[in-house]
């Protein structure tokens, strides 16, 4: 899509597309695989006859005369364009949009001014057209990301509760063995002080 991207400002800032009085606001459609897509073209003057052409593809989609009484298209595009125009406006519609329909896209009418039969040339319009299994794909292996980012948290989350409850269950032991040891300890010393205080020195008198 860049390429195109990049053509398509290239023939924006074209000298010949800068200066047309008959240039409308360019336009960007993005469809899927499938899909439907309005490709509108607007000129100053009465359309007499249109020619809608891909710019790379160097393909005539479609030609109209008599305001779209006869329409002729290209092999590629049988059955899968519809064509209606008003007040100097042309809307082409694309049907069942293929990948491979990406392109930059201009329409060229012919047109009587001042008795003189002309052509002039709308503004180009890109098409991008995107897989739609392509699509599918980004979206199953994005849910497939967000799915190990969950499944990876709540492993990390049990372990931190694992190793708190360890910690909390060593700590509580430790201070229990603490204490008892205290208790042994004070009981020893009080015994020893006691047998102390009842024993008599045989040397005193």
């Amino acid at each position: 899509m860049l390429w195109i991207l990049s053509v398509y400002f290239l023939l924006l800032v074209s000298p010949g597309n800068a200066g047309s009085k008959d240039e409308m606001v360019s336009q960007v459609l993005i469809a899927e695989e499938g899909q439907s897509v309005n490709l509108t073209c607007k000129f100053m003057h009465r359309i007499e006859g249109l020619f809608l052409k891909r710019t790379f593809g160097n393909v005539k989609v479609l030609y109209v005369t008599q305001h779209g009484k006869i329409k002729t298209e290209d092999p590629a595009y049988e059955n899968r364009t519809e064509y209606f125009e008003m007040n100097n406006m042309a809307t082409i519609t694309l049907k069942h949009l293929k990948e491979n329909d990406s392109d930059v896209y201009l329409c060229t009418a012919g047109m009587f001014i001042n008795n003189e039969l002309v052509q002039k040339n709308s503004s180009p319009i890109l098409l991008a057209v995107e897989a739609a299994a392509k699509k599918n794909f980004e979206s199953s292996w994005m849910l497939y990301s967000i799915i190990s980012v969950l499944i990876l948290f709540i492993f990390m989350l049990g372990f931190y509760i694992i190793y708190r409850t360890n910690n909390k269950k060593g700590f509580q032991k430790g201070h229990a063995r603490t204490k008892q040891n205290f208790i042994y300890e004070d009981m020893n010393y009080s015994l020893r002080r006691k047998k102390s205080e009842t024993t008599i020195n045989p040397y005193a008198n």
